[in-house]
């Protein structure tokens, strides 16, 4: 029989994010895991499967949010971007947890995970439970610029292109509230689902941009997420509110205009597609 998933199958980033709760959290139980999303909807979500599950170990499922407190909050749209939450979790539900963050992909990618190790030390933590509540060991000068940490956040060749082109308003986004951050993860990562994989198939081979499942570039990405994710669980993904058949796309700097033109033109020729197949 195969081994189960194990903590070491996250990239390091996340691991060592994962382990700087723990440490964070004064938990040195090793039957106690961390698993680290950047929404509390998606940390919520996994902490509600998890606790359907049956587990040997009495430790109670928690959810930790590690927000930036004010004083440390430049007023800007990054310093929101640190903000994560953690779940805590009985290390016997670990293939459980992965099985959630490999369907759903909703776990922190790698790059976002280093972005919020570099800002963990000015994180308050935030729990229903008082010994998880704990404040941030460092405070930030308010003399730090919206540019110095835009540089941090994105690659330095890609700050320019983004000031001067047509998705430069996606910096200015204000508040960073929960709910808000959700509804900007919707808008800057949208999803089109086919109850047809013909259809789905010939959408995704006419939709001209490129394939991959890197979501940390800076250009347009397309992906039929449940296949290339979870092809040994096609069937177990659709319980985590995940079709079977969707072309997930991430949004790149290029101009909006062309985007939005090559998304017509694919749909436009899946139309036409369903049209013939109709007739035949």
């Amino acid at each position: 029989m195969a081994p189960g998933p194990t903590q070491m199958e996250l990239c390091t980033p996340i691991r060592d994010l994962s382990d700087a709760v723990l440490r964070r959290l004064r938990i040195n139980d090793t039957t106690v895991s961390c698993m680290v999303f950047s929404s509390g909807a998606a940390g919520h979500q996994c902490a509600t499967v998890l606790k359907t599950l049956p587990s040997e170990n009495p430790f109670t499922i928690e959810v930790v949010r590690f927000v930036m407190p004010l004083e440390s909050n430049l007023g800007d749209t990054s310093s929101h971007w640190a903000n994560f939450t953690a779940v805590l979790y009985p290390s016997d539900l670990l293939k459980a947890a992965m099985a959630f963050w490999r369907d759903t992909g909703s776990g922190l990618s790698t790059r976002h995970a280093e972005f919020c190790l570099e800002e963990f030390d000015y994180l308050d933590s935030d729990s229903s439970t008082p010994a998880y509540r704990t404040p941030a060991s460092r405070k930030r000068c308010r003399g730090k610029t919206l540019e110095s940490l835009i540089w941090i956040w994105l690659y330095p060749e890609i700050v320019d292109v983004v000031r001067r082109g047509t998705w430069a308003e996606c910096l200015s986004y204000k508040y960073g509230t929960e709910e808000e951050l959700d509804l900007l993860e919707a808008l800057l990562q949208s999803s089109i689902v086919f109850h047809d994989p013909r259809t789905a198939e010939h959408f995704y081979n006419v939709f001209n941009v490129c394939k991959g499942s890197s979501f940390g570039t800076n250009f347009t990405l397309a992906i039929p997420y449940v296949q290339l994710a979870n092809y040994w669980n096609q069937d177990k993904v659709a319980k985590h509110g995940v079709p079977r058949h969707i072309v997930r796309i991430s949004v790149g700097l290029e101009d909006s205009r062309q985007i939005v033109e090559t998304v017509k033109r694919a749909l436009k020729s899946e139309d036409e597609f369903e049209m013939k197949k109709d007739l035949n």
